[in-house]
């Protein structure tokens, strides 16, 4: 079965849950652009947002036993680098309020924290939709 074959039988939860993971490569890469620039960079998000994308990756290949468990796990991951984005941006967020950068953080790098986060939480709602439609068209007999 040749690739064209393939993907007239997938579904739009296959196209869904594809979305999530562009958008989970989309954070990875802004992520390690934005963390290695801006002196910020911690492995525990880009490794989770990271995995959330190969575990995309696997999906779009992978039609096994265990494929109904990998959305979850992607949206899981996605959660945990989304909560850890947020812890990491108290100091950056403060800095932004109160109007000291120097001392408490980067206010300068609040806008690229917004914009990741809301890639992150789209990943996780397309994920989430995603999850709920069959990934596989039903055979018409």
């Amino acid at each position: 079965m040749n690739l064209i074959q393939k993907l007239k039988t997938k579904s739009v939860g296959y196209y869904i849950l594809l979305a999530s993971t562009v958008l989970g490569l989309i954070v990875s890469v802004m992520y390690i652009a934005f963390g290695v620039s801006s002196h910020t960079f911690a492995a525990g998000i880009f490794v989770c947002a990271l995995f959330a994308f190969l575990l995309g990756v696997a999906l779009a290949i992978y039609e096994g036993v265990f494929a109904d468990c990998i959305p979850i796990v992607m949206i899981v991951l996605m959660s945990v680098a989304l909560v850890l984005l947020i812890a990491d941006s108290i100091d950056d967020v403060t800095a932004l309020f109160v109007g000291m950068g120097d001392y408490f953080g980067n206010a300068d790098n609040v806008g690229m924290r917004v914009t990741l986060a809301v890639f992150m939480i789209l990943s996780i709602i397309t994920a989430i939709v995603g999850s709920f439609f069959s990934r596989v068209r039903k055979q018409e007999a």
